[in-house]
């Protein structure tokens, strides 16, 4: 009788009326530098975090060393523009046009002298960006994940409050409006949680437990306002999907649409809102990353959310997954590693005609990596495997590094021993290409048919050893 009446419930709120949506509006950001020379930077990369859409567009500065980017935005928020070696932190709301000025010729000065914003929330973007920053500048604290889950939340209680401390003090001292330091202070608290992330110490009830525990405030749109907190969602989604094992089971027998609707179940136990709104979403389209088809087969996907803006950005998201129709776009700043270890750099050129031109009539698998990236260096030890099962095929193994040192690079081509054939992409470079091919972190994974043409963006990872070499063999 229990199982009927929560499964009634769960049906009930599968079913229920859309109501008080969000709405989508613009917002434009733009801008100019100013003192440019020729090594100045000439892209920008503007990162809006809007958590239901891959949303990095890139774009070159224009003859007059100007920039304009637009996308739509659901919450009031935080994001951030990627320029030089630096990240600009902005403060936005739907609707908001925010100008930038960049002086080129005083980069190398602190404190952000060389930047100036203007427009919508200007006042609370620039003091907001200097105390994100000067938080950062502070020493950083590592948790010792040989304590219990209830200790952990002990140990990271005390490390905020460290930086709350810090934050009141700079607050006092640089007489800092109250909304930018309740901005600095959510965007510290879910950027620590991201440091604790692959915490692992205790069963699967527990951990859930600890990432769910009400000082993180799960349920509360509120804490939309930093651009980590959907990040922190999808860690505890991870979490909570883990203490049913039958979900798992069944992505194991490749029995997906069974996955997706147990997971949706589960994730529906949760209050509604769009927390778990965002929960369901990117549960789901996790799914469809790998098969963007599969959006046709789910049963009732619609009774799946509140808010009818999650179900009609699930169906954009599939549909711009199926498109892999990029135009030619010539990229400046590609490196190739020799095989004597030498540097060498290729003339301005649309990436993927280069590599079709390079390695005709073979399919081709990118990994796409950052040096800092662990998760990236993890797989990079189930590259071999694979690359072996291939053999004698007609497979080419590219590795594409972006946003790293051009040093660290070469060195950890020979510390970690990374075999296939080495490109490096510099600063402005790694922009355009993350902005014009929709990649939204790393690692991530691109197959290319035998006619040169991308074959998706999303392909399956090295340690996923059935789908990847399926996909690949598929295109031979």
């Amino acid at each position: 009788m229990k199982r009927i009446l929560v499964l009634l419930a769960i049906l009930c709120a599968m079913q229920s009326a859309f109501a008080a949506p969000f709405k989508a509006q613009q917002v434009l950001i733009t801008g100019k530098v100013i003192n440019t020379n020729p090594a100045t930077p000439s892209a920008i990369k503007a990162n809006f975090f809007n958590p239901l859409k891959h949303n990095g567009l890139s774009v070159k500065l224009n003859d007059h060393d100007e920039f304009s980017v637009a996308e739509e935005m659901i919450f009031a928020q935080t994001m951030t523009v990627h320029y030089a070696d630096y990240f600009i932190y902005l403060y936005v709301a739907p609707g908001d046009s925010v100008h930038l000025t960049i002086d080129a010729s005083l980069l190398a000065q602190k404190d952000f002298a060389w930047l100036k914003i203007t427009g919508d929330h200007a006042l609370i973007s620039t003091q907001f960006n200097k105390a994100n920053r000067y938080l950062d500048q502070l020493p950083s604290h590592k948790y010792d994940y040989s304590h219990s889950p209830s200790q952990l939340l002990v140990d990271f209680k005390e490390d905020y409050q460290r930086y709350m401390l810090a934050l009141k003090d700079y607050a006092i001292l640089h007489q800092l409006d109250p909304q930018a330091v309740e901005i600095a202070a959510s965007e510290r608290k879910y950027g620590l949680v991201n440091y604790i992330s692959d915490y692992g110490n205790g069963n699967k009830e527990e951990l859930t437990e600890l990432f769910g525990d009400p000082f993180f405030g799960k349920d509360d749109p509120k804490n939309f306002q930093s651009q980590m907190f959907p990040y922190y969602l999808s860690d505890y989604m991870r979490r909570l999907i883990k203490t049913d094992t039958t979900i798992a089971g069944a992505v194991k027998a490749q029995k997906t649409l069974v996955a997706i609707q147990k997971g949706a179940k589960l994730l529906l136990t949760e209050p509604s809102g769009p927390s778990r709104d965002l929960m369901v979403y990117r549960y789901i389209n996790s799914f469809l990353t790998k098969n963007p088809k599969l959006i046709d087969s789910i049963p009732n996907l619609n009774g799946y959310f509140t808010d009818a803006l999650y179900y009609d950005h699930l169906k954009k998201s599939a549909g711009l997954l199926q498109d892999t129709g990029f135009a030619i776009a010539p990229i400046k700043g590609i490196h190739y590693l020799t095989a004597d270890n030498v540097v060498e750099s290729i003339p301005e050129t649309d990436v993927f005609s280069y590599l079709a031109k390079r390695y005709p009539n073979k399919v081709i698998y990118i990994d796409v990596f950052a040096t800092w990236c662990m998760p990236c260096r993890l797989e990079h030890q189930n590259a071999p495997s694979l690359q072996r099962s291939f053999a004698g095929k007609d497979v080419v193994f590219v590795n594409l590094c972006l946003q790293s040192d051009v040093k660290a690079w070469q060195k950890m081509i020979h510390t970690d021993s990374i075999k296939g054939e080495n490109y490096y992409l510099n600063n402005d470079a790694t922009k355009l290409f993350m902005g014009i091919y929709r990649l939204d972190g790393f690692p991530t994974y691109i197959l290319v048919n035998k006619a040169g043409k991308i074959s998706t963006t999303r392909a399956p990872r090295p340690s996923e050893t059935i789908l990847v070499q399926k996909a690949i063999a598929q295109l031979l």
